[in-house]
C-alpha cells in the first residue's frame, strides 16, 4: 500500500464494491428509475468508481516505475 494510487485504489474498490452488492438488498425507491434493468441507479453508478479503484490499485503504479 506504500506505492502511489494503491491507498485509493482500494478504498475505491472496497467502499463501492459493498455499495454494489448492498443494492441488491434494497427496496425499490423510485418508479421512475425502475426501467426493467436488472441493476439499480446505484450499482449502475457504483461501476465507474471499481473500475476506476481497479486502475488505480492494479495499473497506475506500474506505469510511474522509472
Amino acid at each position: 500500500l506504500q506505492r502511489e494510487g494503491k491507498l485509493i485504489g482500494l478504498f475505491l474498490i472496497l467502499v463501492f464494491g459493498f455499495r454494489f452488492l448492498v443494492e441488491f438488498l434494497k427496496i425499490e425507491q423510485s418508479r421512475l428509475l425502475s426501467s426493467g434493468s436488472y441493476l439499480g441507479m446505484g450499482q449502475i453508478l457504483s461501476i465507474p468508481a471499481i473500475i476506476l479503484g481497479f486502475i488505480f490499485y492494479f495499473i497506475w503504479p506500474k506505469k510511474n516505475i522509472h
